[in-house]
């Protein structure tokens, strides 16, 4: 089994297979109980959560499930159980709170029972996203040893409950069989632009390279999968990056790229929108959203009775389109 040096504090873990007795500073990445590559996640869903939570939990895990066995593979497993077998599980229940912060990715030494909290109010995807990808060992992105190549972390602007325990680079002991893959902006792990802000119209978290897109949080990036695989030593003939991915993926643009396709539209006597940088006087937005320093589109909407409107260049097909917008 695989050990990895880390010490952190928290308090929701998970664990594949069985568990041994651990340190401070040790995590390990938990095997099949067979010896056999890869892992098995067991998972619980608590019956009595609302039907249209349980659908949310259930889809994350079959998209993870997709991502990482892409074809016939099946590395890394999730299997539901009835919590009454000897080996530790995920429970997925109603709580008072839906904080994803797990402070330590992978396992803690001696837990059975790991709870995930959820309820009505506060299921969100990105948040189930980011604990599976915690939970099964990937670390923070953002507090990789070689991070400040990369990014700034604006700590004047950083709550400072979070500064400690989200923020710190991690021990360069914890990155051996991970370390050598790119800098990932796009992971689920890595902070958001504006995260645990304390002045949420200015960034906690901006990148040293121009036109950066950080991830939305809604599913694994290449690069995350290509990680957990290498973590759970997953064949190399099972390797395939890309089937699968489209379907998960959003297409993404920022608008540092040409309106992203989008166009003013010209035939209404509406309002026109304007491309901006940097913070308009007033209540107006100060930065755009994906690395702090790019562009945005502006338009003074202080009067109710302005409209305005942007139409795609190309003809997009019919059926569901989902947009996603920060404003």
């Amino acid at each position: 089994m695989d050990q990895i040096s880390f010490c952190s504090f928290g308090y929701i873990v998970l664990v594949l297979g069985c568990v041994n007795k651990l340190s401070c500073e040790t995590i390990q990445l938990w095997r099949n109980t067979d010896g056999s590559l890869g892992g098995t996640l067991h998972y619980k869903i608590n019956d009595r959560l609302d039907p249209c939570i349980k659908s949310n939990i259930q889809q994350t895990i079959e998209d993870f499930n997709k991502l990482l066995n892409p074809g016939d593979s099946k590395c890394i497993q999730f299997k539901t159980t009835d919590g009454l077998r000897d080996f530790p599980y995920v429970s997925f229940n109603y709580a008072g709170s839906c904080d994803a912060n797990i402070a330590k990715p992978g396992i803690y030494s001696g837990m059975r029972l790991i709870n995930v909290p959820v309820n009505d109010i506060c299921v969100d995807r990105r948040k189930l996203v980011y604990s599976l990808a915690r939970i099964l060992g990937l670390p923070d992105e953002h507090t990789r040893p070689d991070r400040d190549k990369f990014m700034t972390i604006h700590w004047d602007n950083l709550q400072k409950s979070y500064r400690h325990d989200r923020y710190n680079i991690s021990s360069y002991d914890f990155w051996p069989i991970i370390r050598h893959m790119p800098y990932d902006f796009t992971s689920v792990t890595h902070a958001g632009p504006f995260e645990h802000a304390i002045d949420s119209r200015k960034p906690t978290v901006s990148s040293k390279y121009p036109g950066v897109y950080f991830s939305d949080h809604y599913n694994l990036s290449i690069i995350d999968v290509r990680k957990l695989r290498a973590l759970y030593d997953c064949p190399p003939d099972m390797y395939n990056d890309n089937q699968g991915f489209e379907v998960f993926r959003p297409v993404h643009c920022t608008f540092d790229l040409p309106l992203c396709g989008l166009v003013n539209d010209w035939t209404s006597s509406g309002e026109k929108w304007t491309e901006r940088t940097g913070p308009v006087s007033g209540r107006g937005p100060q930065t755009d959203h994906s690395n702090g320093a790019g562009k945005y589109m502006y338009l003074n909407a202080s009067d109710t009775l302005r409209t305005a409107s942007l139409v795609s260049v190309r003809e997009i097909s019919p059926g569901p389109v989902c947009v996603t917008l920060y404003y």
